[in-house]
């Protein structure tokens, strides 16, 4: 709670048009430390109720086989495998490649609300047009959607949505992590 949020975070409780949001944001860089005191922040100092929507498609030709608890690659490009599969090294690639993974967060304050969300292939800088740029997306009320339009695109196939993409930093250097792209 006493994490000091970046001022164009902290400023984004109070601006309730579409064009100062975008306008703190657009060149904003994101960092998991900063969205995660945000969430927290929006709760305890602002009111904010916090849901968050995971939605995930599998590759339509690998629907039917038995995915592992959890898979990655390593630093070696080699996949680590926790628990039983019938996939073969091949459809694990396609598995992680293919997949549809979107994470929406979404904050309420009455007729307010903010959302926050990532697509697997968006945080791993593989999403068009912006291929090379991690980020998140940000949405709100200001944006002339229903929340619960929002709700439904983001759980679709494919989404229709107009949103601001914000650059993300998914370096951890300085905790010493690493970054994996998870299934």
């Amino acid at each position: 709670m006493n994490y000091h949020l970046p001022e164009n975070l902290s400023s984004l409780f109070e601006a309730v048009k579409k064009k100062d949001q975008e306008k703190l944001l657009k060149s904003f860089i994101l960092k998991n430390s900063d969205f995660m005191a945000f969430v927290a922040q929006a709760g305890d100092k602002h009111k904010y109720k916090w849901s968050r929507y995971i939605t995930e498609f599998r590759p339509k030709d690998l629907e039917k086989k038995i995915y592992p608890e959890y898979f990655y690659k390593n630093e070696k490009d080699e996949f680590v495998v926790n628990g039983y599969t019938d996939l073969t090294e091949g459809q694990l690639k396609v598995a992680l490649k293919n997949r549809r993974y979107t994470i929406a967060d979404v904050l309420d304050n009455g007729e307010t609300w903010l959302c926050f969300f990532r697509t697997m292939s968006g945080l791993s800088g593989n999403e068009t047009p912006h291929v090379g740029e991690p980020h998140y997306h940000f949405i709100s009320n200001a944006w002339g959607y229903t929340r619960n339009h929002v709700i439904e695109q983001l759980k679709s196939y494919t989404y229709s949505l107009k949103s601001l993409h914000i650059k993300f930093d998914r370096e951890r250097s300085d905790e010493g992590y690493k970054t994996y792209d998870l299934y």
